[in-house]
């Protein structure tokens, strides 16, 4: 027996075990969705340590039992005392998104690094003498990357003052996530920088991929 959750649109979100046990059954389903995937680091990344609210409207929930399913409906509401308009309230939830799908895109480009350099680690000890050196530029030019990208010693990011593409995404979506008006255009602009500098690190271990590893 489980309970299927459904957006306003239909779209199917998530599936929870709704229980077996006589009697009643309390199933809990959050108003917030998970946290997002970041890269990997030795440092805790508070900024991202919590997911968006979902948005406003009518959810469908289904409970399936065997053959038999049970529907109802879930109405989530906007805070009554939210005196912001509905366009800066839209501009304010796709400023969010943006910032929250970069963090989980970044961390598949970094994840998509370590495990390039892993692989070339593992390669370099069959290699011959002519791919080498090569493959050492390699390995170094990922550890490089993912430097880049995350802090790798502890302690570093806020505290220390060495702040890497993961900090400074977070950083803006935990602000925007903080205030549920109309984002500043600063922040929008840095998003577009970020943005394009996850497709930067993207498009370079594409290519380390694609022509650098030995078959």
């Amino acid at each position: 027996m489980y309970v299927n959750v459904y957006d306003s649109t239909g779209k199917f979100m998530k599936k929870l075990p709704a229980g077996n046990r006589k009697g009643i059954n309390i199933v809990q389903l959050s108003t917030m969705m998970d946290p997002p995937k970041v890269p990997k680091s030795p440092n805790i990344l508070d900024d991202a340590a919590f997911g968006p609210k979902y948005v406003s409207g009518t959810y469908t929930l289904k409970l399936v039992k065997g053959t038999e399913t049970f529907t109802t409906y879930l109405k989530l509401n906007d805070n009554p005392e939210m005196n912001h308009t509905f366009e800066d309230r839209k501009l304010q939830r796709e400023t969010l998104m943006k910032a929250y799908n970069l963090l989980e895109e970044l961390a598949s480009v970094d994840q998509q690094i370590l495990d390039t350099h892993d692989t070339l680690k593992i390669k370099i000890t069959g290699a011959k003498r002519s791919e080498l050196k090569k493959m050492q530029t390699q390995i170094a030019i990922c550890e490089k990357l993912h430097e880049q990208i995350s802090a790798t010693q502890s302690g570093e990011g806020g505290i220390t003052g060495q702040v890497r593409l993961r900090e400074n995404i977070a950083e803006i979506y935990s602000a925007v996530a903080g205030y549920p008006g109309k984002p500043t255009n600063l922040q929008i602009k840095a998003l577009e920088n970020y943005d394009n500098q996850v497709k930067d690190f993207a498009a370079r271990i594409k290519i380390i991929k694609k022509n650098d590893i030995p078959k």
